[in-house]
């Protein structure tokens, strides 16, 4: 049997050696789940749909049963404790989504937990990138802005709905898409929090 390595000289930089003897020795630290093997903290989740389909309906049930901790109430896994969290609808008011959670919360007999936060179109869209004489960047000032909020109120999940509509003129090319994506790990990074994006697949 080959000699144990200690895990740390695993660690090569920007690369992470696998020794098959130390690692199926190792311990290596649990994730850190929001709603077990669906929403780990500090990371991104996607969920997509075609238009009409309920997309807007599920997350608003989703936030009532999160900020009670009730994600059993959807046959999700319960959550490991009430969740806060933050939602950016860009096609929806935000008295319209108070409208939906409340709803949610009375169908479901949730009351109490923890508070969330909601932000609609009437107060502006949210878009990450800006254009300046034909150079699209992320908008920093924004983003900071967002991470302040999400530390400030100890927020555990961001809500962007929908995708197609947080970049700029050029939203649906490859390079303005790999920026957005980029814009979410920027959050994710500095708060911890999870990020949750709304897709619309095609009606095809």
């Amino acid at each position: 049997k080959p000699a144990a390595i200690p895990l740390a000289e695993l660690d090569d930089g920007e690369y992470v050696a696998i020794d098959g003897n130390v690692l199926l020795q190792t311990d290596l630290p649990d994730i850190d789940w929001i709603i077990d093997d669906m929403i780990p903290a500090g990371d991104l989740i996607s969920i997509a749909g075609p238009s009409g389909v309920g997309k807007t309906r599920y997350i608003s049930l989703l936030i009532a049963c999160l900020l009670t901790g009730r994600t059993d109430l959807m046959g999700l896994p319960a959550a490991n404790k009430p969740v806060s969290t933050l939602y950016f609808a860009n096609e929806e008011k935000g008295e319209d989504l108070q409208r939906r959670i409340k709803a949610a919360m009375h169908a479901n007999g949730l009351v109490g937990g923890r508070r969330s936060w909601v932000r609609g179109k009437d107060t502006g869209r949210v878009r990450f990138l800006t254009q300046e004489q034909g150079i699209v960047s992320p908008n920093l000032e924004l983003l900071d802005q967002i991470i302040a909020k999400v530390k400030k109120e100890d927020i555990e999940l961001v809500i962007f709905d929908p995708f197609n509509t947080l970049g700029g003129e050029e939203e649906n090319s490859a390079a303005s898409v790999d920026q957005i994506i980029s814009c979410f790990h920027y959050i994710a990074q500095h708060t911890g929090a999870a990020v949750m994006f709304i897709h619309h697949t095609p009606k095809d």
